[in-house]
């Protein structure tokens, strides 16, 4: 099963979620999504963050490979919403995991994805 993380409220690198997020996988995508306009909530990556994310996506693909899981990293230009719904039916992704966020805009990521047929879980 194919798996897509995307890497938003950089916090996806502890264990105990990406354990339960590879649960299953064949393989993993961990996509960060930069959006080059300054973000109203703190979600996501603007372009002055890509180091963070990309040093964070590291770690996170570290973690997982050493558990054997074959990952691959991801770095979309543009907004979020769209990069991660194209992405899963380009690459026939069964399941996005994301990291569960208390605020609106998270809230709306998880409807609009639902809405679009994606099959989303949060942990």
């Amino acid at each position: 099963m194919d798996v897509l993380i995307p890497i938003l409220s950089k916090t996806e690198n502890q264990d105990t979620f990406l354990d339960t997020a590879a649960e299953g996988a064949g393989k993993i995508y961990l996509m960060i999504v930069v959006e080059a306009k300054n973000l109203e909530y703190d979600f996501g990556f603007t372009t002055g963050q890509i180091s963070l994310g990309n040093q964070l996506m590291e770690d996170i693909k570290k973690y997982l490979t050493e558990k054997g899981l074959l990952v691959f990293d991801v770095l979309e230009w543009g907004e979020t919403i769209p990069k991660i719904t194209n992405f899963y039916f380009l690459k026939k992704i069964k399941k996005v995991v994301l990291k569960k966020q208390e605020n609106d805009y998270f809230k709306k990521l998880v409807k609009e994805l639902k809405g679009k047929k994606l099959n989303v879980e949060v942990i």
